[in-house]
């Protein structure tokens, strides 16, 4: 439904059209010409409604101008009114090995302020046998599929993203044309191990996100 904007007020609308356009909801134009199209329709089809017919498309016609009309003052008000600034995204500022009550996890801050993205270091070693069991070059869709399939268990896309984000990161894999890729000659879950242990003992040396 086309509603009123808010601020509309009846002293506001001083032309004729919009006093028609006052009298019934406005719709839009888009319906009103179906219905013009009806009624020319209705008047071809049977003769002896040709002079009803002919009325009320008179009458849609008028009702057309007063929709237009009241399409157009909604777009010069929305042009009046100030864009709201979009949001700024929030950028990845790094990583660290978080100890936490039950369990261990890699963490992803972001600016912000925003809490933690975390991956249990469990399924951060089944992303990485997962990535190793590959053809060297796989979408991202493929890894989580193969991931649930290894922990037999639905695990939440943001984990193996963070596990795959912070790979490309220590330089363990390889982002090309929407592909993780990494040389399949090495042994991927031992550089993936090496590289859990380079940021634990970063975070443990604070020099990583707190």
């Amino acid at each position: 439904m086309y509603d009123k904007p808010r601020g509309w007020v009846k002293s506001q609308v001083t032309d004729s059209r919009y006093s028609e356009r006052m009298s019934r909801r406005p719709k839009s134009p888009y319906t009103t010409a179906e219905e013009i199209r009806e009624q020319a329709d209705r008047g071809l089809s049977d003769p002896s409604k040709a002079r009803a017919a002919l009325r009320a498309i008179r009458r849609l016609g008028q009702h057309l101008d007063a929709d237009i009309d009241y399409e157009i003052h909604l777009a010069e008000r929305r042009s009046r009114e100030p864009r709201a600034k979009p949001k700024q995204a929030k950028a990845v500022v790094g990583y660290s090995i978080d100890h936490g009550r039950h369990d261990v996890a890699l963490a992803e801050h972001r600016s912000g302020g925003a809490p933690p993205f975390r991956c249990p270091e469990k399924t951060y070693g089944v992303v990485a046998e997962a990535i190793d069991g590959g053809s060297g070059a796989v979408k991202f869709n493929w890894i989580h599929q193969e991931v649930e399939r290894l922990m037999h268990a639905e695990i939440p896309d943001y984990q193996v993203r963070v596990a795959t984000r912070f790979l490309v990161h220590a330089g363990v894999l390889g982002h090309a044309r929407a592909r993780f890729t990494y040389d399949t000659s090495k042994n991927l879950p031992h550089l993936a191990m090496k590289a859990w242990k380079a940021w634990e003992k970063k975070t443990k040396a604070g020099e990583t996100p707190a």
